[in-house]
């Protein structure tokens, strides 16, 4: 019988953990409006300080939905909040929503092969011959 592939369990801390990054990126501030490189930058820098939390992908997938559902000045508060409670329960959760679906989004590496990104395509080690 044919194996079944594991599904990719992706923490279950990492909506926590990302609304978390998100309220920390505030020491990275101002007063000018956050473009949406820098959100999904700063997003990627201060969760993956140790080890990769957050793949890019998710990263840039937050930084896509937030930007497409939040205004701009709605975006900015969120990029400084140093607290949950700077924020109204319906914003964070919607970062709880996009932040779940940006990882459930996300494929699962296949049995054996770990992923790696080349020139802008990911492939497996099996893709590769490995």
């Amino acid at each position: 019988m044919p194996r079944r592939p594991r599904p990719v369990c992706f923490p279950r801390l990492a909506p926590a953990i990302v609304l978390a990054v998100l309220l920390v990126i505030a020491a990275c501030g101002g007063t000018s409006d956050v473009d949406q490189e820098t959100f999904s930058s700063q997003l990627l820098e201060r969760t993956n300080q140790d080890e990769e939390v957050v793949p890019e992908a998710v990263a840039n997938c937050i930084a896509e939905r937030v930007f497409g559902e939040f205004d701009q000045g709605e975006v900015n508060r969120i990029y400084r909040a140093a607290t949950p409670t700077e924020l109204d329960q319906s914003v964070r959760d919607s970062l709880t929503i996009i932040n779940q679906e940006c990882f459930e989004a996300q494929p699962p590496p296949r049995d054996g092969a770990s992923p790696t990104t080349e020139g802008g395509s990911t492939t497996t080690s099996e893709d590769a011959g490995g």
